[in-house]
């Protein structure tokens, strides 16, 4: 951490905008209406299987869906994130350099 006001002043601000940078990040690729939409973009309802009394799958089973899909390789890969990783780029839902 910077002493000096002005050091202390541009880490803070650095820091400000690295969390702003999170929550966009967040929005665009993590939030559940980003992870419904990319789900039924990428045709992922076809494969899961609904009760016979459901129409169609919703909103927040397909969110559930994708993030269960990725949890599913963490802990089939021994809890390892570089295999979450590729799962995750391959869904276009990892985060973006």
């Amino acid at each position: 951490m910077c002493f000096s006001h002005t050091g202390y002043y541009f880490t803070n601000l650095r820091f400000r905008l690295w969390l702003g940078q999170i929550s966009d990040m967040f929005t665009l690729k993590a939030s559940k209406s980003s992870l419904c939409a990319q789900g039924f973009y990428l045709g992922i309802s076809k494969f899961v299987v609904k009760r016979p009394t459901q129409l169609v799958v919703g909103p927040t089973i397909m969110a559930t869906t994708m993030e269960a899909i990725v949890g599913a390789v963490y802990l089939d890969c021994n809890e390892q994130i570089q295999p979450c990783a590729v799962v995750m780029n391959a869904l276009d839902i990892a985060w973006s350099e």
